[in-house]
């Protein structure tokens, strides 16, 4: 398990190998959302707007991922406003978005 919901953590992952499944509660238990693979972000709602996790995240592989602290990925963002975008996008919820 990589993420719990629930968890209060101030880090998000970018996964640079591996595969992780995406679950959330629902009314009849824990509920598959989505499976994430290379460069994908995964954290990023809960550090940017300061709450608790949302979802629980697992590895279906071997995973490398990159740990990027609070701070440093708000740094990243204003510096880099592709970064930016494609972080509000995923955020947003509207599609599934990585970064390539």
């Amino acid at each position: 398990m990589l993420i719990r919901r629930g968890d209060l953590v101030r880090h998000v992952y970018v996964i640079l190998a591996g595969e992780v499944d995406v679950h959330r509660d629902g009314s009849d238990g824990p509920r598959h959302v989505r499976t994430l693979d290379q460069h994908a972000f995964i954290g990023e709602i809960a550090v940017l707007d300061d709450v608790s996790r949302t979802a629980t995240v697992t590895a279906k592989s071997t995973l490398d991922v990159l740990e990027i602290d609070r701070e440093v990925l708000l740094r990243m963002m204003s510096d880099e406003p592709k970064l930016a975008d494609a972080v509000e996008h995923h955020r947003a919820g509207t599609d599934f978005y990585q970064i390539d």
